[in-house]
């Protein structure tokens, strides 16, 4: 079995950065041909934009938004369970929402913004944390 040298690597730092934005929209909107990794459950898209110092960052989590703004944590393709499921694990470990089966994102979401999250840092990479 070889050996790697992974002392190029670097570990992860966690800081905090406060969300700035928002946005709900439908995945028509932002790519003409869905991408083959969504499925066709995932037609919304929620962008969250969070600011750390002088840094910006995004994620964007792919679910189905009801009419009513709410949405079903149980998905019936895997692809979309594993969008589904990471999403459910942001609004649970930031305690937005501690039952999600009720809770309109559409309205809610506004209350977020100025709310405290973390970030992780690889290097010059850098992510939303979702445990």
């Amino acid at each position: 079995m070889r050996s790697f040298d992974q002392s190029h690597r670097k570990e992860a730092t966690m800081k905090e950065a406060i969300i700035k934005d928002v946005e709900i929209k439908k995945v028509n909107s932002i790519f003409r041909r869905k991408p083959k990794g969504l499925g066709f459950e995932d037609t919304d898209a929620v962008t969250i934009t969070a600011e750390s110092g002088s840094k910006t960052v995004s994620r964007t989590f792919y679910i189905c938004l009801k009419p009513d703004g709410t949405f079903n944590p149980k998905a019936i393709n895997k692809g979309s369970q594993a969008h589904r499921s990471r999403f459910v694990s942001f609004l649970k470990y930031y305690g937005f929402a501690d039952d999600v089966k009720g809770y309109n994102i559409q309205q809610e979401s506004r209350n977020w913004i100025g709310k405290k999250i973390t970030v992780e840092s690889f290097g010059d990479l850098n992510c939303i944390y979702i445990p």
